[in-house]
């Protein structure tokens, strides 16, 4: 997979740079621009750079660069992550807890979580998504009698 990221990921800028100069003559006037291309020094590439370099090549003092097909590395991480079809990864099981804090406080809200963190520590406690509704909670209780505010 690292190969095929350096691939995919990799920015020709690390490997070569290509630019515009201007041609002086004796006179230091600019007669003409030429392009220019230059490739980088292969030991102050970045590794990723260099492994993203399918050939060097040298010939009658041109060098020639060929680099790894960059599309054809990205369509294989894409397969490999599941985005294309085919093998998928396997589905992740997802328990969604709602939790409607409303008016309550912060150390009753914090209860609130630790109970279902709790409750989710236990897998088969808790077998479809759970909602606890504030305003409920606070109905149940004054209908008990259980009335926080008397101990302040």
């Amino acid at each position: 997979m690292k190969e095929l990221e350096a691939i995919a990921f990799q920015d020709v800028g690390e490997v070569a740079s290509w630019s515009k100069r201007p041609v002086v003559n004796d006179l230091g006037e600019i007669v003409r621009v030429e392009q220019a291309f230059d490739i980088r020094d292969s030991q102050s590439m970045p590794a990723e750079a260099r492994r993203a370099i399918k050939a060097a090549t040298l010939r009658s003092g041109v060098m020639r660069l060929e680099m790894h097909d960059k599309l054809g590395a990205l369509e294989k991480l894409a397969k490999a992550c599941g985005l294309l079809g085919g093998d998928a990864p396997a589905p992740v099981n997802v328990t969604q807890v709602n939790m409607n804090v409303g008016h309550m406080d912060a150390i009753e809200a914090a209860r609130r979580v630790s109970f279902l963190l709790a409750a989710a520590a236990q897998p088969q406690a808790i077998r479809a998504p759970v909602t606890i509704d504030a305003s409920a909670v606070q109905q149940s209780k004054d209908m008990a009698g259980d009335d926080d505010n008397s101990n302040h």
